[in-house]
């Protein structure tokens, strides 16, 4: 790869400290206190983490330490090679390294917890690495075969249900590597702009029609008006006369009213047996009738649900009539034919919410 020559941009630091970051193999002999080790990961555990759970704990090697852990690894790595020993070279070679800091995540049983303290502990890795980078310091982060190894994890006193996520190896950069050239975002982007190329003609619609719309209402009263909207349903076919008074009592336990003068009365659980189809039976009561706490109900929308047809109902109706504005639009319908061109525009003004 050639080498990219970069820009300043002194008024992005951050940006430029990404882009210039690079992982560091060959250190100075130079050491790197604890203290400085500290204020970087002090500074890394700003890292996004859900409920701030603060998924990470740390073991630092500095000084003599590290020989510790290297003795470690050599005995490791010797036992997966029928005996033979580290070559000098390696040993050496691990001994310049000037700290090593282990990064350890409780592992979680939940798979989405799991996931975000994961993610959440790479974020606060690559906050260590650009903190670091700015302040002089090289890190590599490693994630050696050794890391899953059971002699290796009971030594360093990781417990059951950790991980180790990586071992980060810290010092002062003695070479800096040459920028490898990125693929161009733009290449791997898919752009959409046009929130209706995201629906499909799967998208559900509340079935209503000509046959199953029943306008201008006279006002009445709530379980009179209920006793109607089910009475509506058994004509239409799609419940038996049986469903009517599950209705009712769905109404004492539960109220319907959705809010914005609109109500949504069906059956319980228990009446799905009455159920011939799915559809809904739609009333407009131009003078609104009373329906609880001093809130009246212009438009009715009697459910009949298979299975679970009456939470597709529920969250278009909420969808569509969250504002007032679009139930007092479609109220103002003068007909049928009105009504259904308004209830379509609806439907279309809001299907992105």
């Amino acid at each position: 790869m050639t080498d990219v020559q970069l820009q300043p941009l002194p008024q992005y630091p951050v940006a430029q400290a990404i882009k210039e970051r690079r992982s560091i193999k060959n250190f100075k002999n130079k050491p790197v206190s604890l203290e400085v080790i500290e204020e970087l990961l002090d500074i890394a555990v700003w890292a996004p983490n859900h409920k701030i759970r603060e998924p990470w704990r740390f073991i630092a090697y500095v000084e003599d330490g590290r020989k510790t852990l290297i003795q470690l690894l050599k005995r490791e790595a010797e036992s997966n090679k029928m005996g033979k020993p580290m070559k000098r070279a390696k040993i050496e070679y691990l001994l310049a390294i000037p700290a090593y800091l282990l990064v350890i995540m409780p592992e979680d049983p939940r798979p989405k917890v799991w996931e975000e303290d994961f993610a959440a502990v790479s974020a606060m890795i690559q906050n260590f690495q650009l903190a670091a980078w700015e302040r002089g310091l090289g890190v590599i982060w490693k994630t050696d075969d050794f890391i899953y190894s059971p002699q290796v994890r009971q030594a360093i006193g990781v417990q059951p249900g950790e991980k180790i996520v990586g071992m980060l190896q810290i010092g002062y950069p003695e070479a800096v590597p040459k920028a490898q050239q990125r693929t161009s975002a733009a290449e791997r982007l898919t752009v959409i702009s046009d929130a209706n190329s995201m629906l499909t003609e799967e998208e559900f619609h509340i079935p209503l029609s000509g046959e199953n719309l029943f306008m201008n209402l006279p006002s009445t009263s709530k379980a009179e008006a209920i006793q109607l909207a089910g009475e509506k349903l058994v004509e239409l076919g799609y419940v038996g006369e049986s469903y009517i008074e599950s209705m009712h009592e769905k109404e004492l336990t539960k109220s319907t009213y959705l809010g914005n003068g609109i109500c949504t009365p069906h059956g319980s659980k228990q009446a799905k047996e009455s159920v011939v189809q799915s559809g809904v039976a739609v009333l407009h009561f131009p003078e609104g009738i009373d329906y609880e706490n001093g809130e009246r109900v212009y438009l009715m929308i009697a459910i009949a649900a298979e299975r679970m047809f009456h939470l597709d109902v529920l969250r278009q109706a909420a969808t569509m009539f969250e504002d007032k504005v679009q139930v007092d639009k479609i109220m103002a319908s003068d007909s049928k034919e009105d009504f259904l061109r308004k209830f379509e525009e609806i439907h279309r003004e809001t299907r992105v919410l």
